[in-house]
């Protein structure tokens, strides 16, 4: 199966890198309107293995189910949302 590593940038593009047999053969800038239409393009696309990089802090992850307090729209890692829920809660 073929790898693809998608990252959201902070001009909300969206980032996809599809590597073939761990060689990168494309990558390209796509923005999506929202989350509903990626999901489309995950499941016309099931023959990639599609990887999320947390925009804050970097690691890989099967998917973001958190969302950044920061903006309310970044969907981010449980390890990060539950930084920024602290975060808040100590009122850094």
């Amino acid at each position: 199966m073929n790898n693809a590593y998608v990252e959201t940038l902070s001009t909300g593009e969206i980032l996809v890198e599809v590597q073939v047999q761990k060689k990168k053969i494309e990558a390209y800038f796509h923005e999506f309107k929202n989350w509903q239409e990626f999901k489309d393009f995950k499941k016309e696309n099931n023959d990639i293995n599609f990887i999320m990089i947390c925009p804050s802090c970097g690691t890989k992850h099967e998917r973001l189910l958190a969302l950044s307090r920061k903006d309310n729209k970044t969907s981010i890692c449980d390890d990060c949302g539950t930084q920024e829920a602290l975060e808040e809660l100590s009122g850094i």
